[in-house]
């Protein structure tokens, strides 16, 4: 008969399990995979899981995952989490992902969200990212940002927007901008913006 994972505890059996073992898991099994199994997961573990299962996994053991863990995931299979429940795929995982999570994600992670990925992304999950991560969210995407976040950036994060991405923000996400962060504005970023852009600006951060 087959092991049924719910079978396995978070405090050591599951974690016992080789990366081997948990790249041969079927996309069902991994659906299986409990918020206390994810709780003992590797690294080592969540690098075996491909792209084509990735999207099995529960939001609640997303969630459930040590940064580290987390980290684990290879590009692709960040790329695959889903933002809304589709059949048996596993419902809003990109929601499900933790300030702390998503401290971890580089560049290569982040390159490949989409639209719908960049704009599911939770306002902590968005102020965890580093100045590296922001540079490398896709131009296409940028205006999708929570508009409430840009406030609350640092001058590093403010200094990473890039000049093609400034030039699609929003008003919305223009307006936001505080004046204490007008220092971490370049003049490169503020060339792309057109009259409208500019005055959607905040005066201080001109």
């Amino acid at each position: 008969s087959s092991l049924n994972l719910s079978q396995l505890s978070g405090d050591g059996q599951f974690a016992g399990l080789t990366s081997a073992q948990i790249g041969s898991l079927s996309s069902i099994a991994i659906g299986q995979i409990t918020a206390s199994n994810a709780e003992a997961m590797t690294s080592a573990q969540m690098s075996t899981i491909s792209a084509a299962k990735a999207p099995y996994l529960h939001s609640s053991a997303i969630a459930a995952l040590t940064p580290s863990a987390f980290a684990g995931l290879n590009p692709k299979a960040i790329a695959a989490l889903t933002t809304t429940s589709s059949g048996v795929v596993a419902t809003q995982q990109i929601q499900a992902i933790t300030g702390a999570q998503a401290a971890t994600l580089t560049s290569a992670h982040i390159k490949g969200l989409s639209e719908n990925q960049v704009g599911s992304l939770t306002v902590d999950a968005l102020l965890s990212l580093t100045p590296a991560a922001i540079k490398a969210v896709p131009v296409a995407a940028f205006d999708n940002i929570n508009s409430t976040v840009f406030s609350q950036l640092s001058s590093a994060q403010i200094a990473a927007i890039t000049p093609a991405q400034f030039a699609i923000m929003t008003a919305n996400q223009l307006s936001q901008v505080a004046s204490d962060q007008a220092a971490a504005i370049s003049s490169l970023q503020i060339k792309g913006l057109d009259a409208t852009d500019i005055a959607s600006l905040t005066s201080d951060a001109i």
